[in-house]
């Protein structure tokens, strides 16, 4: 049976692939945000804390950029 860390894993690496296949960069950003988010609780499960300083500072660049195309999206 898979841990639960390494089941964490595959979610935020899944997240990523899907990244690669987005058309519409508002759900790129939301789908990166998730990965950030997915990253980082399998980084805090394995102790792993380069990927949880890259993934926490990718967090809020994805949602300011999100923010921004939302905007932008309204003007």
């Amino acid at each position: 049976m898979m841990a639960a860390s390494e089941l964490m894993g595959f979610i935020a690496s899944a997240l990523v692939l899907l990244t690669f296949a987005m058309n519409d960069m508002r759900l790129l950003r939301l789908v990166g945000l998730l990965s950030n988010v997915a990253f980082i609780v399998y980084a805090e499960l394995n102790c792993l804390l380069p990927v949880l300083v890259l993934h926490a500072l990718l967090l809020p660049i994805n949602g300011y950029r999100l923010v921004e195309l939302s905007r932008r999206g309204r003007a």
